[in-house]
């Protein structure tokens, strides 16, 4: 299992974070193959209703070079601001959309270890809840 953390749509994809301004991607090798490499991504969050959709959103609106998006899983650790309520209205419109609940605040190792247990890939991409990808 390899888990990297936040670059992969950055760095794999040819996509951008914005964080005031927008970096250029790198493209990633795919085996010299049309092969989609199968990809999970977790989201960690904390009262993230603010963010969570603007974030959701900016990854489904990505085009994954070799990669295929499998499943995007939220952890919502002790959230009490309607982080949930955004999550479980936007999994209405995507399938690949899972949110796991923790009840109280165990924090992000926490969230990240209960995101691994729910994987369905080799590969798992963990970004924030406040990171918003720009379109190419």
């Amino acid at each position: 299992m390899s888990v990297i953390f936040c670059g992969l749509l950055q760095g794999l994809s040819k996509t951008r974070i914005c964080r005031g301004r927008c970096r250029p991607g790198v493209s990633g090798a795919v085996n010299g193959m049309n092969e989609q490499i199968p990809v999970t991504l977790g989201i960690c969050a904390y009262n993230e209703a603010a963010n969570i959709e603007k974030a959701i959103g900016s990854v489904y609106e990505q085009v994954l070079d070799g990669f295929e998006l499998v499943k995007v899983i939220v952890v919502s650790s002790g959230s009490d601001d309607g982080t949930d309520d955004v999550v479980k209205k936007i999994a209405g419109e995507h399938g690949s959309l899972t949110l796991i609940r923790q009840e109280k605040r165990e924090g992000k190792n926490s969230a990240i270890n209960c995101l691994l247990d729910s994987k369905d890939t080799e590969i798992v991409a963990i970004m924030n809840a406040d990171t918003v990808f720009c379109g190419r």
